[in-house]
Order: structure tokens, then sequence, then C-alpha cells
């Protein structure tokens, strides 16, 4: 008699960690998806449209020259780095965390 195999995750989780390695790779954030999430989170900050406007014109190009961005394919670190301070997140799924 012949039985029919079934290949569940549990049985075979080589095929879900490729598929979990390739959906990483694929949602890997940009540089630019960086700077939108940031820009998002300081116009929630914002207590006025005002300070949204000048977020806009004036935090995110000096953001920009002050972010260092390192690929590893699955994820990404974002570096900021401005006078003493320096903050680090990483960058996975579409997704920001500090670290």
């Amino acid at each position: 008699m012949n039985k029919k195999r079934r290949h569940s995750p549990r049985r075979n989780p080589g095929i879900l960690l490729i598929i979990i390695i390739i959906s990483m790779i694929i949602t890997n954030p940009s540089k630019d998806d960086f700077f939108e999430w940031v820009n998002n989170q300081a116009i929630e900050a914002s207590e006025s449209s005002l300070e949204s406007v000048l977020t806009n014109m004036i935090v995110t190009p000096l953001l920009r020259s002050v972010t260092i961005r390192k690929d590893y394919a699955l994820f990404s670190i974002y570096t900021i780095e401005f006078d003493e301070d320096k903050t680090v997140f990483i960058g996975v799924f579409k997704q920001f965390i500090e670290i």
C-alpha cells in the first residue's frame, strides 16, 4: 500500500527556513523606507501642523546626511550619529526597531 507523504513544516523545516529567508530579502527596508518611517514618527510626535512642515523641511534632510545604512540582505542596520549621540535601528520585514 502506497501512503502519500505529506510535507509539513515540522517534517521539513528547510522549506520553512527558505520561505522566511526569501521573505526577509524581499522585505528588507531601503534607506528611503527608513526616512519615511522616521518622518512619520516625527509627524505623529509633533503637536501642530507647523511642526510637521518644519520637520519635513529641516530635520529630514539633516537626518539623511548623518545616517549610515549597512545592508546585510536579510536586514539592514541604520546608524544615526549626530555630535556625541548615536542611535541604532535594525530594519527587518519593513519594520524598524531601535537597538
